[in-house]
């Protein structure tokens, strides 16, 4: 909840620990202080090299692709997509926004924005009871095109029209 203070226990944390092997893990901390303070060129700054280091830490990720699509850079955002797709293929915005500790309400809304206009797409749907035809012709479109990954639904949602949409 306060990005200042954040910052300042993770440069001492530096300063005192320079060579911590964990310095990855306190890093990818660094660059979530950094986009909830609304700095996203530090943010990236402090992401890269951590990503470079560690392309497997997918918490890096996220403080990225949503500081690129704050500062418009579809095309670089679109390939660290790329990559945390790689890592996580069932990763949802829905999820994230659910699980992930954030405090204040501005800050889901803004990571989600970002990762929205870096280019994030659902790719793991629910199946939800009062779908219009419209709704499943959308998901049927989707799965068709393969921008979906999963639809989620239970037995008696009639899940068989989308299979045999497929």
């Amino acid at each position: 909840g306060d990005p200042e203070a954040a910052l300042e226990s993770y440069t001492r944390y530096r300063t005192l620990s320079p060579l911590d092997p964990f310095t990855s893990l306190f890093g990818r901390a660094e660059a979530f202080a950094h986009f909830l303070a609304g700095r996203d060129e530090a943010v990236v700054a402090a992401a890269r090299p951590l990503i470079a280091r560690k392309p497997t830490l997918f918490g890096c990720y996220l403080p990225m692709v949503a500081a690129l699509g704050h500062l418009g850079h579809r095309a670089e955002a679109e390939a660290v997509l790329a990559d945390m797709y790689r890592l996580e293929p069932l990763f949802s915005l829905d999820a994230f926004l659910r699980d992930y500790p954030l405090r204040r309400e501005q800050d889901r809304e803004r990571f989600a924005s970002g990762l929205r206009l870096a280019g994030l797409r659902e790719r793991v749907k629910a199946y939800r009871a009062g779908y219009l035809a419209e709704d499943r012709r959308e998901l049927e479109r989707r799965l068709a095109a393969g921008d979906l990954l999963l639809v989620k639904g239970s037995h008696g949602m009639k899940m068989e029209r989308l299979v045999e949409a497929l």
